[in-house]
Parts: structure tokens; sequence; C-alpha cells
């Protein structure tokens, strides 16, 4: 999908919170997608996919990794060891399934990093998946001690996103509006 032509917005929050949303129509598959990123730095990276469409689909939201991250599941998600030692958690609300992979070539090549030519080199993908008609994904990477848990509510209008981590915590509100910039708060 390209984005570059369907993006919305893209700005910085008071409270230091970059973001970015773009919306766009895939008529081979009767699907509006909308999808909002967000990043609090050496915090969290939250990505907010709303899809729908007159009929079902099987969504999947794939997340590629460095090939010097480790990934393992864990009760809630994924568990990512980084090569400094730190370790980065990602869980996702409103999807049913969770795929790891790591140089898979069936049924589809998935998990495979290319520099050049010809040249691969294995690293961990993620697939967080959904199927519905009208489906909300928010998909959280945290760091923290503890695997955060994230929840989503509709709000008229949008999305509201609510997730814990260590003990902590935080909210975003995503309000779509149809013909201008989505309405962020935190």
């Amino acid at each position: 999908m390209a984005y570059g032509s369907a993006l919305l917005s893209a700005d910085v929050t008071e409270s230091g919170v970059w973001y970015a949303s773009a919306s766009i129509e895939q008529r081979q598959f009767d699907t509006r997608h909308t999808r909002l990123v967000a990043l609090r730095p050496l915090h969290w990276l939250l990505l907010l996919d709303r899809l729908e469409s007159s009929i079902e689909h099987t969504y999947r939201q794939w997340l590629g990794f460095h090939e010097d991250i480790m990934a393992s599941e864990d009760a809630v998600g994924l568990r990512l060891e980084l090569p400094d030692g730190r370790e980065l958690r990602a869980c996702s609300a409103g999807a049913n399934d969770l795929l790891l992979v790591r140089g898979v070539t069936e049924p589809v090549m998935q998990g495979w990093l290319s520099r050049d030519y010809g040249v691969f080199t294995e690293r961990y993908a993620a697939a967080f998946e959904a199927v519905g008609t009208d489906v909300t994904m928010a998909t959280l990477l945290a760091f923290g001690d503890s695997s955060p848990v994230a929840v989503t509510y509709p709000s008229s209008g949008g999305v509201d996103v609510v997730w814990t981590v260590d003990g902590c915590e935080e909210h975003f509100l995503f309000l779509r509006q149809e013909s201008s910039a989505p309405l962020i708060e935190l």
C-alpha cells in the first residue's frame, strides 16, 4: 500500500508523542484501511489499524525485525530480545491469532531480509491476525519488564486504546474524521 499519497496528518502532541495517520481505499479488496502510527520515543510504539469492508476478510499485521533480534511468544504476545540486552514486548488488542516465523518459504516467503540481490538472511517476522468486516487492531511494542496488556474500546467515530506496562496505565484516543486530520488525545 502506498501511504505517501494517503497521508492525512503527522505531528507531535504536547506530551511528546509523534504520530502519523493515513487512509486508503483498496477497491480490489473492497476495504478501507486507516492506519495510525504513534511513538513515544524510548517508551512505546503503537500501530492502530482500522479495516472496514462489506465482506469478511482475514487481515494480518506483519512486523519484520532486525536479524539480531531474537523473538519468542509469551502469554499475551511477543518477547523481543534486543542485541544490547534490553527487552521489547508486543501485544495486540483486536487480533485473534499470532504467527511467528523465521526464514520460511511456504506457504509464502516470510521472515527474510535481503540487502543484496539474491542474498537472504533469516530474521523473525510476526503477524497479528484478525477476521471480520470491521476490524480494529491496536498493536503495542513497549519497553518494560512485563508484557503489556492492551484493550480497545469503540468510541464515537474512533477507537480508545488503553494499556498497562509494568503497572503504569496509558490511554490513547483516536477519533477518525472524514475530511481532515484525526483528533488525537493522550
